[in-house]
């Protein structure tokens, strides 16, 4: 198969997925640094939905080597914002393979309180292809009546990692974030409109360090 042919095949089955996306309500809303952007509203919400979807020249296990990683430190070089990841519960203590719930809390503009969430991350494997998905949750150990300042909600957050070969992936993350207090869904709309391309550029930049180290995939 020559270079050529198998750009134009990359190229013709991101475009499926670009129809198929439209078909389930996610409508193209451009693109920015390299990251194709859809967006969903959702009838009687005026709060939306994003997505961004990327091409990375990275096999599976180096994206999810980044996405699984709970080292505090590590998160913070590449989640936006992120000043605290505080681990809460292991696969091993909820007894599902390949879960945690993690505690994490942003450093948010002023004049904007900071937000946090408790989230608890599902990652399981769809053939060749992985989806990881976060969603908000509660605990004992982070009660909203100790946020740092507003407990925000995470409807969802979901990773799609589309196997293309041994050494590329289509990464697509879809999100959809309540921040709460007086934040207007238009505002949020605006704050998270672009979400995806941060995210998705950062983990790509991330990924870049895996150096063989263990990765207990799905």
């Amino acid at each position: 198969m020559t270079k050529g042919f198998f750009t134009l095949m990359v190229a013709f089955f991101l475009t499926l997925s670009s129809f198929s996306f439209a078909s389930d309500g996610w409508e193209s809303a451009g693109g920015k640094d390299g990251v194709e952007l859809f967006t969903k509203a959702s009838a009687g919400e005026s709060l939306k939905a994003f997505r961004g979807t990327k091409l990375f020249n990275k096999s599976i296990k180096e994206i999810y080597w980044v996405l699984s990683q709970k080292d505090p430190n590590f998160r913070k070089e590449w989640v936006d914002r992120l000043y605290i990841s505080e681990p809460l519960e292991s696969a091993k203590s909820l007894g599902i393979p390949h879960s945690s719930v993690t505690y994490q809390a942003y450093d948010t503009p002023w004049p904007i309180s900071n937000r946090d969430q408790v989230v608890k991350t599902q990652a399981t494997r769809e053939g060749k292809s992985l989806k990881v998905t976060l969603k908000s949750t509660t605990h004992s150990k982070k009660p909203a009546s100790g946020t740092v300042g507003v407990r925000m909600d995470l409807i969802f957050a979901i990773y799609n990692l589309k196997y293309v070969d041994d050494n590329k992936t289509e990464v697509t993350v879809s999100v959809k974030i309540d921040p709460k207090g007086l934040i207007p869904d238009w505002f949020s709309n605006i704050i998270y409109k672009t979400w995806p391309v941060k995210t998705l550029n950062r983990l790509e930049k991330q990924a870049a360090k895996y150096n063989g180290q263990n990765v207990n995939m799905p």
